[in-house]
């Protein structure tokens, strides 16, 4: 077994001023490419691209699905993409105009999308025009892709209702040469589906969850015998991060775009197609935990980003939090453990001064012993120990306030096997108390009063309680890996109903994606049913790995997940969704047909990015079909 690791990690929220070109002390630069609107940043990621251009491609900046379709429009042109208001050429776009010197503009929408007004203007530059538009949105995305082609029969698929998730792929879309079509949820246009066809697309990435492309779409697009496969996250922020996974090794750096608003960043991808076609999403002053983990498996240093947008829109904060939000130098903390058989870890910490960073890091990976600390003992019991490192008190005045803690579960090898949902924690004097709750499990930050706790906070209490319960009824001494495992597979598939309702009205509330779903509502999807095995298979000892992919059911395409197990030393596949039992003969039916499998085996239905995850060559152990 991979023991568990927590680390506890304390956000507090701090503005620093910014300037355009900064560095910390002693650090290298990072590029900021910002004016004072939209149309002033475009003409900088403009200027920062081309010293000329024989092409321009001009988009309306008040809105994005042209101006994101003609990403690689632009790249297949080596042009930049120049913003525009409907009826006006800025200042600031007209003085790049002059700059480039341009023979040729293709002018992306109608004459309701950019007028005839702004062409007459573009035409007094000498400058041919070529519009390129269609009836709606994503007519004028198919006739784009008519002109950029579609290298090696692919091309991505986002929703045109909404500008993130194309966003995020423009630039790999423009650096391959595949173009971006749209659909409308669960509508695949006509516009769409003909430019697929006369594109003779064999293969398209849909970017974005059902939510936002939906099943019905994605098995039309299947239908026409082309393969299909999703690339998504939880947020924005995280199907950005997949698609970089997925595309890019960043060797070349990365470009940071608020994930707030399209405006700054509609014009990046050719630019960042040139020099790095990674475009990670921020929050003003925060990046997501898996960002940061990906910025520093792929070594980014500061001289490798270019951020987009003013401090307004991505702080120096946000910049910063890709180096410090993880592993920072501590600051004299206290860390007691308490108890291996009370279900609270209890953490004690406090800082002699206020740290400089707006994260910090608190990690426990073993006792004085050497022994990785785990929880409900696991395969190996811990032993009740307390480490102190030159401990002082909180400092009430400076750290009163909100503060938000999360908790992330590693193995030994710092490999994250589950991370928690920040809950919120209010401070408001000395030595205060903190108990903190993740949606995954319950642990304890304490320090001598009784804390307040966010209402989540129960649920998880309820689910770590439950869990316990479980796992304590259906793993008994003695039992192998297999037995732990079959009897966590027939519990959560025996007593978990498909919240199918809900899914087929699009309602599917939040718990059903999570084991508390699962396991106290005995209702969820197959994240639920994969979240819930993960954690009963981790309380039992056994090494797991959620999968995020897709399956094909025999009617539609969609996004999907399992786990890979560790049994005996080997990977095998095992979905508890989709051996949900059955009726056979009037009987109830458990089944085992999603038990350990090989990829191979899994791979007739299922489609994941196999280079995320362990190989599973081999078919493993399987128990027959059993009457209840």
């Amino acid at each position: 077994m991979q023991k568990k690791i927590i680390a506890i990690i304390v956000v507090i929220a701090v503005m620093v001023a910014c300037t355009v070109t900064v560095s910390a002390a002693g650090e290298s630069t990072y590029t900021r490419l910002a004016g004072a609107d939209r149309y002033a940043t475009c003409a900088e990621i403009s200027k920062a691209g081309w010293d000329s251009a024989g092409t321009v491609v001009i988009a309306c900046g008040d809105d994005f699905p042209d101006g994101l379709a003609g990403g690689p429009l632009a790249y297949k042109f080596n042009a930049p993409l120049l913003l525009v208001q409907k009826d006006k050429i800025p200042a600031s776009i007209t003085s790049e105009i002059k700059r480039l010197k341009p023979q040729k503009a293709y002018v992306l929408g109608g004459p309701d999308v950019v007028s005839n007004t702004v062409v007459s203007e573009l035409h007094k530059y000498g400058i041919s025009i070529e519009r390129v538009y269609g009836d709606d949105r994503a007519a004028t995305a198919a006739e784009i892709a008519k002109i950029t082609g579609a290298t090696g029969g692919k091309a991505i698929i986002a929703t045109g209702l909404d500008y993130p998730d194309a966003l995020a792929v423009s630039p790999i879309a423009a650096k391959n040469g595949w173009p971006i079509l749209f659909a409308y949820n669960n509508i695949l246009p006509e516009a769409t589906a003909d430019a697929l066809l006369k594109l003779g697309i064999k293969e398209v990435d849909i970017i974005g969850g059902p939510d936002v492309v939906g099943n019905s779409a994605a098995a039309q697009i299947q239908n026409m015998g082309i393969h299909a496969k999703r690339i998504y996250g939880d947020n924005r922020y995280i199907t950005a991060l997949n698609i970089a996974k997925r595309y890019s090794t960043a060797n070349n750096g990365i470009f940071m775009v608020t994930g707030a608003d399209f405006a700054d960043a509609l014009s990046t991808a050719p630019l960042a197609a040139q020099k790095s076609p990674v475009l990670l999403l921020a929050a003003k002053d925060s990046v997501e935990p898996e960002v940061r983990a990906f910025a520093k498996e792929k070594g980014i240093s500061r001289d490798m980003i270019t951020v987009i947008g003013g401090t307004d829109v991505v702080s120096e904060t946000a910049v910063e939090r890709l180096f410090t939000g993880d592993t920072v130098e501590l600051y004299n903390v206290t860390v007691d453990i308490e108890g291996a058989e009370d279900p609270l870890y209890v953490v004690h910490f406090s800082f002699q001064r206020p740290v400089p960073y707006t994260f910090l890091s608190v990690r426990l990976k073993e006792d004085p012993n050497g022994q990785p600390v785990s929880y409900l003992g696991g395969a190996s019991t811990y032993q009740p120990t307390t480490q102190t490192v030159s401990a002082n008190t909180f400092i009430s005045e400076e750290y009163k306030g909100t503060y938000w803690f999360e908790i992330v579960l590693e193995d030994d090898e710092g490999n994250e096997i589950m991370h928690s949902t920040p809950v919120k924690i209010e401070l408001s004097g000395i030595e205060e108390g903190l108990i903190y709750t993740s949606e995954q499990l319950l642990k304890s930050v304490a320090d001598g009063i009784e804390p307040k706790i966010s209402p989540d906070a129960q649920e998880v209490l309820a689910l770590y309680n439950k869990a316990k319960d479980i796992v304590s009824s259906i793993v008994k001494p003695g039992m192998s890996d297999l037995q732990k495992e079959k009897a966590i597979h027939d519990y959560v598939v025996n007593n978990t109903k498909y919240d199918k309702e809900n899914y087929d009205n699009n309602t599917i509330p939040q718990e059903s994606y999570d084991a508390y779903g699962a396991l106290v509502k005995n209702t969820a999807v197959c994240q639920g049913y994969a979240e819930a095995t993960s954690l009963l298979l981790n309380m039992a000892g056994i090494e797991n790995i959620i999968v995020s992919g897709d399956a094909n059911n025999g009617i539609t395409m969609g996004g999907h997940a399992w786990n890979i197990v560790k049994i005996d030393g080997k990977y095998y596949h095992l979905d508890t969704t989709w051996d949900d039992p059955v009726t056979s003969d009037g009987h109830n039916v458990l089944t085992y047909n999603y038990f350990n499998l090989s990829d191979s085996e899994i791979g007739k239905n299922h489609f994941w990015e196999k280079s995320q995850y362990p190989a599973c060559p081999d078919t493993g152990p399987r128990p027959s079909t059993t009457h209840l």
